[in-house]
């Protein structure tokens, strides 16, 4: 999912978040690349963050200067952010004269709703209790949804989603606000990245087997 708004921030930890950047996916048959990169191969899984089982989101900031792929900087897993930012710097090959900023969102082996611990600090420090809110009913979207989350004294003083479709954003504004327990006196201010994904179809119900008929003795 394309977000076209020009970067202003560069910390995605911070109490509030500016704007979003255009954003897109590391899957070539999910996203817009094409706009900003002649090569662009999907980020391996690192083989330690599987053994460790470490997932989660990694957001990274691609900064293109006349073709060239001036910095990356990235926020998630440590393991997970050093193997993408090496990747993108090694592998990923812009267009020609391209200028601009990019932001990558980056899923490495999750389920729809898991949350990021964003930073050294993460919301696992400050919340008591904090349920992956649920695929929402009524839609059929997959997209990430940023909630910025802000924690004062212990108390849930601020939830705003950033970035996301508003089918996917407002439930799990609303989830967060109603389920999510901060620890007494906790003080914090998170971006938080939640991926959603359509949960499987069922199975289509095998059709009954046609009755014998009935015999007449």
């Amino acid at each position: 999912m394309h977000y076209p708004l020009r970067f202003m921030a560069r910390a995605f930890l911070a109490a509030a978040f500016v704007c979003a950047l255009p954003a897109i996916a590391a899957d070539p048959k999910q996203s817009a690349e094409d706009t900003y990169f002649d090569a662009y191969p999907t980020v391996p899984y690192p083989h330690e963050a599987q053994q460790k089982r470490i997932s989660g989101i990694v957001i990274a900031l691609i900064f293109i200067k006349d073709g060239q792929i001036a910095d990356v900087t990235a926020t998630g897993p440590d393991l997970l952010v050093s193997a993408s930012i090496k990747w993108i710097k090694t592998r990923w090959k812009p267009k020609a004269g391209v200028t601009e900023t990019i932001r990558a969102p980056i899923e490495f082996g999750i389920a729809h709703g898991v949350p990021l611990a964003a930073g050294k600090s993460g919301e696992t420090d400050v919340f008591l209790a904090r349920p992956v809110p649920p695929y929402p009913s009524g839609t059929n979207e997959r997209g990430i949804v940023e909630v910025l989350i802000v924690v004062k004294d212990g108390k849930i003083t601020q939830v705003k989603a950033q970035v996301g479709p508003e089918s996917l954003a407002n439930p799990a504004v609303k989830w967060i606000k109603e389920k999510w327990l901060p620890k007494p006196h906790a003080n914090g201010s998170f971006l938080l990245p939640l991926l959603f994904k359509p949960p499987p179809p069922k199975p289509a119900a095998s059709p009954a087997a046609p009755s014998s008929p009935g015999i007449v003795i």
